[in-house]
């Protein structure tokens, strides 16, 4: 039996955006807008509620998920901006077939209104653990909403409803934080300012009539604790990490604990390291296999175009082909290099392969990938890009793909 989604688009005075989230997620989930009596009224919406602020808006998307029979609700103010959302319905497949996942939240921009700092975007190739979700955006089984619908009137502006569903989330299973799509929620409007002070006591007390046990809250605490050090919680599944000119022992910075390695030598016979030339051989390796990829002081060493066999081949691009295809879908590749105009890209003989902080985002990633006139078959998303007082480049790129997607070997 299928699982079933309800996607309920909720609206106060954001009208243009709400139908813009409307079209996104109904293009592939059965979608509705619930607007909350807009002043001047909201041409598209499907329900029309009377104003009673987040209760409201939240009670009637929970009551249209057991109306329609969902499985799930997936909860979304029409505030919210989308950011990267090219693996979206990629992900909420995959948080929907996890039966260990009670509730799911694309991961936050740093510059976003949020109150939980374990949402916030910390660059990691899948879902990790959470610890509040925030009530702006959220995706939850309907059992879970349940048991706290409908919301108690006298809590007023709705606040802690989602501290109180993150909780329960976390006594009978996980929550999950995807960090491969990212959204962003803007300030509030001055109009629409509330007295905090006084709902955050209401909600707090809402919150208390629950009498969660003190080894759960503690156990959210950590979480959040974990978040506002801006540490990256850990992985929901067991990830792998692949290491690209390892040298004599694979670098695993992603602290995936199942990293395996790739050079031309390998001394010490390490059973996790493969010897190939990268330079002419595809990666041993099956597709859609590691969440990272690693190349340290490697890129560099990759020859843009070699004649073999008669034939022209453009080296570099034919890697980017081949990491793409071994990465899951929005797994993350990480490059570390010399580069322009720092005199360590031209020093070392054997760096033939110059590098500027132009090379990736404009070459191989969205939404240019000039690389394509060359053979380049993969699509990439930029992630983070700096340069280290040594003089290197780290380029962070996402590769955005969907099940099945091979990316077959170009050599």
């Amino acid at each position: 039996m299928l699982t079933k989604l309800l996607v309920c688009v909720t609206n106060y005075e954001f009208n243009e955006n709400a139908v813009l989230l409307k079209e996104f997620f109904g293009a592939h989930f059965e979608t509705i807008l619930v607007d909350s009596s807009t002043p001047g009224g909201c041409p598209e919406a499907d329900i029309v509620i009377p104003n009673r602020y987040y209760p409201g808006l939240w009670d009637e998307a929970v009551s249209q998920a057991i109306q329609h029979n969902a499985d799930w609700l997936l909860f979304i103010a029409s505030d919210v901006e989308l950011i990267n959302a090219e693996m979206m319905q990629e992900c909420i497949h995959e948080a929907l077939d996890d039966s260990s996942i009670q509730l799911w939240t694309p991961s936050i921009a740093h510059n976003s209104r949020a109150s939980f700092k374990s949402t916030f975007n910390r660059f990691s190739a899948g879902m990790r653990l959470g610890g509040v979700v925030e009530g702006f955006c959220f995706m939850a089984r309907t059992s879970l909403l349940r048991s706290f619908h409908p919301a108690p009137k006298e809590n007023t502006f709705g606040w802690h409803i989602d501290v109180a569903t993150a909780i329960r989330a976390h006594e009978i299973g996980k929550v999950a934080v995807d960090d491969r799509i990212m959204i962003y929620h803007p300030q509030k409007k001055a109009e629409h300012q509330i007295d905090s002070s006084k709902a955050f006591d209401l909600g707090s007390n809402h919150l208390k009539s629950f009498g969660f046990k003190e080894k759960t809250l503690a156990a959210v605490r950590e979480i959040e604790n974990h978040g506002s050090k801006n540490l990256t919680t850990p992985a929901l599944k067991v990830q792998h990490s692949l290491d690209l000119g390892c040298g004599c022992k694979p670098k695993d910075p992603f602290k995936t604990g199942h990293v395996s390695g790739i050079d031309v030598r390998n001394p010490d016979n390490r059973p996790e390291i493969k010897m190939s030339d990268l330079f002419v051989h595809p990666i041993p390796h099956k597709t859609s296999s590691f969440d990272y990829i690693t190349a340290f002081d490697f890129i560099e060493h990759v020859p843009r175009i070699m004649y073999l066999d008669g034939k022209c081949h453009f080296c570099f691009v034919e890697l980017m082909n081949e990491i793409y295809r071994v990465l899951k879908p929005g797994g993350v590749f990480a490059s570390l290099t010399p580069a322009f105009p720092h005199p360590e890209a031209f020093q070392d003989p054997t760096h033939v392969n110059i590098i500027t902080n132009k090379t990736f985002p404009l070459y191989f990633c969205k939404p240019r990938q000039l690389a394509s006139m060359y053979g380049f078959k993969g699509v990439f998303t930029l992630i983070n890009q700096s340069s280290k007082p040594s003089g290197k480049l780290l380029t962070l790129m996402r590769a955005i793909k969907h099940k099945g997607v091979a990316g077959a070997p170009t050599f």
